[in-house]
């Protein structure tokens, strides 16, 4: 009777060792999965601390109207417009395996092989590493709804901060005029 518990607890105790171990390699490569991209929530949070308060010049353009602005940033504004950014995100594990990686000097390129995120998104960094622009482009399409936004963003080598940023694309929906927009803004 002892040699079946005894197999009991030699069988309980392999399946916690393994299973254990297998948890850490998931883990592992979840890691290094996120650790190819950067964390556009942090990078948009970091940005709208350093840049509050600086005054800013604004155009915007809906539908062929144009309207330029001159006005000190404020946290309220800046999330608004740099959160359109957080669509770029693809360290998310659901992007997982959808992009393929391709470096060509200071220029890092994701391109979208899945169906899912972004098309194509890339990084150009400085020789010290540091983010000098992000440039990326979304579209989407179904039945009843098209869109296609263009991004960028250019940072200071020195300072990292976040110097000009743009989106702009359009959007149609069926039975609807397509609507196009664009953003530029740039700190002073």
């Amino acid at each position: 009777m002892r040699v079946p518990f005894l197999y009991a607890i030699i069988l309980a105790v392999a399946i916690f060792i393994f299973s254990c171990g297998d948890l850490n390699v998931k883990n592992q490569t979840q890691t290094d999965y996120q650790s190819i991209f950067i964390n556009m929530d942090s990078l948009i949070n970091e940005q709208i601390a350093r840049l509050e308060g600086r005054k800013l010049r604004k155009e915007v353009t809906l539908e062929g109207e144009r309207e330029e602005l001159l006005l000190i940033s404020d946290s309220v504004s800046l999330a608004n417009d740099l959160n359109f950014f957080a669509e770029l995100d693809i360290s998310k594990p659901t992007f997982r395996g959808e992009y393929d990686i391709r470096e060509n000097g200071p220029v890092k390129s994701y391109q979208r092989t899945g169906k899912l995120g972004p098309q194509i998104i890339e990084l150009k960094r400085s020789p010290s590493n540091s983010l000098l622009a992000l440039e990326g482009e979304y579209t989407e399409s179904n039945m009843l709804f098209s869109s296609s936004r263009k991004y960028l963003m250019q940072f200071d080598q020195e300072s990292s901060e976040l110097r000009r940023y743009e989106f702009s694309g359009y959007q149609k929906l069926l039975f609807r005029d397509t609507v196009f927009f664009s953003v530029m803004a740039e700190f002073q």
